[in-house]
Order: C-alpha cells, then structure tokens, then sequence
C-alpha cells in the first residue's frame, strides 16, 4: 500500500515538470504540415479503408 501512494505522489508532483515541447534532447517538437509523399491524404484514406476491410474480413 505504501509502494503504491509513493508511486501515485511521485507521478503527481513530477507532472508539473513535464516538458512536451522541448522533450528529452529536443525530440519531441512539430514538424510543418506536410502533404507530399506517404503523408498525403489519399493514403492516409486508402490506409483506413484497407483497415476497416481487414478486419471485416477476419470477423468473416
């Protein structure tokens, strides 16, 4: 019980100290919006439909 309210403390008082925008080293940052190449939308559609009939087939 003791191990588990110091581990709920612990990640309650380090929450404050997280840094989502520099992260560690600076790799957490945004990239520009880019929609050339594997990132445009048409396969990022075409992915999703190829989900969507994969698992309709593996319910089948």
């Amino acid at each position: 019980m003791r191990l588990a309210a110091g581990i709920v403390l612990t990640c309650i008082l380090d929450a404050p100290l997280a840094n989502a925008g520099g992260g560690l080293l600076g790799l957490d940052h945004e990239l520009p919006l880019d929609q050339n190449g594997i990132w445009a939308r048409s396969f990022q559609t075409s992915l999703e439909y190829g989900v969507v009939a994969m698992e309709v087939a593996a319910t089948s």
